[in-house]
């Protein structure tokens, strides 16, 4: 009876374990994954199985249906991930089965960046720049550019004409900017107002080497010397001119030149007509 019993027991204790779960066998293997190849297929036991695309970066979410012992994968076409080497996990009961693939999406038309460095030349230096372009499609993906490359790099040589200039791919991270340098002379007059009593020293057209006008709110700075004392007045440029006024009662006799950065003006004297 005990004998009886007890293998009873054993019968119902084995019938009660799960069955092992089997790996899939993997129908339609290939290396590389385009979507024109359509649905990867497993055959599987019996079971509720999951399955998902994991990346480099992330995990994706597929569609995937199952029939008469049959897992069929649907490519992640509305998806957007990286490029690259991926792997098909199918999950069953705790158990996950991982096949490798190269996942190589239909990119489309790529966009095209173009980088420049630096963004903003000046006409005091080289007026070299050096450009980057690369085409990126959907997800992020490079796209090889016309010359098959997914990285090109040059220098480019601009003119001395400022302003602001769109790159090759029109965006605001392509664009870049030229602007004046230093003047290359500082013409000065002085003017005399007998009704105020006072000089108008004007400097000005202020412009760089290629006849650009210097940059609103350039510093220029003007030295007065009278009596044994030194005066300094720093003034901005508007539209290429600096203008300060000076009593006469406290500068006529006076000595004056103007300076911006290593350019210096003529030294005049502020004398009354």
């Amino acid at each position: 009876m005990k004998k009886t019993l007890f293998l009873l027991l054993l019968v119902c204790f084995f019938s009660c374990q799960s069955p092992e779960v089997e790996q899939p066998t993997w129908i339609n293997p290939i290396q590389e994954w385009r979507e024109t190849d359509g649905m990867m297929k497993f055959r599987i036991q019996p079971g509720d199985w999951s399955v998902l695309i994991q990346t480099s970066s992330q995990p994706i979410v597929t569609d995937y249906s199952i029939e008469e012992g049959e897992l069929k994968v649907a490519y992640p076409k509305y998806r957007s991930f990286v490029e690259g080497q991926a792997f098909i996990v199918l999950k069953l009961e705790g158990k996950s089965f991982a096949f490798p693939v190269f996942l190589n999406p239909e990119l489309g038309n790529g966009k095209l960046e173009d980088i420049r460095s630096p963004k903003t030349l000046n006409t005091d230096s080289s007026l070299v720049q050096q450009q980057m372009r690369y085409s990126f499609g959907k997800g992020g993906n490079l796209i090889p550019l016309e010359n098959g490359e997914l990285f090109e790099e040059r220098y480019i040589s601009q003119g001395a004409k400022v302003g602001t200039f769109a790159g090759e791919s029109d965006t605001q991270l392509s664009s870049f900017y030229i602007t004046a340098g230093t003047p290359e002379s500082i013409p000065m007059i002085i003017q005399f107002d007998e009704i105020q009593n006072e000089f108008t020293v004007q400097a000005g057209p202020l412009e760089d080497a290629f006849q650009n006008q210097i940059p609103n709110g350039t510093l220029l700075t003007f030295t007065i010397q009278t009596s044994g004392k030194t005066w300094i007045i720093e003034e901005v440029a508007r539209e290429g001119f600096v203008r300060v006024r000076l009593s006469s009662e406290r500068f006529a006799g006076a000595s004056i030149h103007a300076n911006v950065a290593q350019v210096f003006s003529e030294t005049l004297t502020l004398i009354r007509p």
